[in-house]
């Protein structure tokens, strides 16, 4: 059980810490543009630790929003097509542990937390999560309280709080803010366009020699255009391949360590583009004069 409140916090604010090993090297500030290497620690710093959850955090604030239309607007229409959020064994991909509903200019508030509490005998952590998620449906393009058929579209505000603390010194603390509109669907899929921002701050023991203490400020800003979900085809883990779309993220790093171990530098302002089309997924990142690019098979 132990650090299992720690990772379920990574998870819910879209972050993963990976190991540290050695230093790199500084890049050459005369070149205006240097090919990355995609072996590179802060490359795969970013990958693995950044870019990689903050996709999970907006899957995550998406799903919770289809969860809640799922259980709590939509109608039950027999033999109705469409994603039901379930594992392959049938249980919910998301659960609330404590909903309340009202209402206000046609938008239904849904107010959540929970706390989880582990102890050991020489560990112990706590997990407390908190916040709101409001939608606002339109059928007929007329903002409504109660549906009687399959929503025009959504409109949601997502908002929430994270708190995490343990006996081993590690503390996080995250807020996010998500707007999301959910529109008019290409054949077989939905279309999303979203905005957020999302702010960590953490403090963490590593593994690496040498190093007694690091913090990580992560300030998040993701925009999605346009992005085609087929939603039918979202697997029992929750992924899925968009087939059409844009999405830019912008992130803010600072990371700071005490030791005599040196860290490598990932402070600074990354962006990553991704856009989809005809199976294809094309990725672009940068940092300072440094630039990745591939793309592949959207899998």
């Amino acid at each position: 059980m132990k650090r299992l409140l720690f990772l379920m916090a990574l998870l819910i604010c879209g972050l993963t810490f990976v190991l540290f090993s050695g230093c790199s090297d500084d890049d050459d500030e005369t070149n205006p543009v240097i090919e990355g290497d995609p072996d590179a620690e802060e490359f795969q710093f970013f990958e693995n630790a950044v870019s990689n959850p903050a996709m999970e955090i907006n899957k995550y604030a998406l799903f919770t929003t289809m969860a809640l239309l799922d259980s709590f607007v939509l109608p039950e229409v027999p033999g109705k097509n469409g994603p039901r959020f379930v594992t392959a064994e049938g249980d919910p991909l998301i659960v609330f542990d404590s909903v309340s509903v009202d209402s206000s200019n046609f938008w239904i508030i849904f107010y959540f937390e929970f706390t989880i509490m582990e102890s050991e005998i020489d560990y112990s952590e706590t997990l407390y999560v908190y916040g709101t998620d409001s939608l606002k449906v339109y059928e007929n393009d007329e903002a409504v309280y109660a549906l009687t058929g399959e929503p025009d579209s959504v409109d949601a505000r997502e908002h929430f709080h994270v708190e995490y603390n343990d006996s081993d010194e590690s503390a996080i603390n995250c807020v996010g803010h998500h707007s999301l509109r959910i529109g008019g669907a290409q054949p077989d899929s939905t279309v999303f366009n979203a905005y957020s921002i999302d702010s960590i701050m953490s403090y963490f023991v590593p593994d690496e020699p040498g190093l007694s203490l690091c913090s990580l400020r992560v300030i998040s800003e993701t925009d999605i255009d346009d992005l085609a979900l087929p939603l039918n085809l979202v697997d029992e883990s929750g992924d899925i391949c968009p087939i059409a779309g844009n999405l830019e993220l912008t992130t803010n790093l600072g990371l700071g360590c005490v030791g005599d171990s040196t860290v490598f530098n990932v402070n600074g302002e990354w962006t990553m583009s991704l856009s989809y089309g005809n199976g294809v997924e094309s990725v672009t990142v940068t940092f300072g004069n440094t630039v990745w690019h591939w793309e592949g098979p959207c899998e």
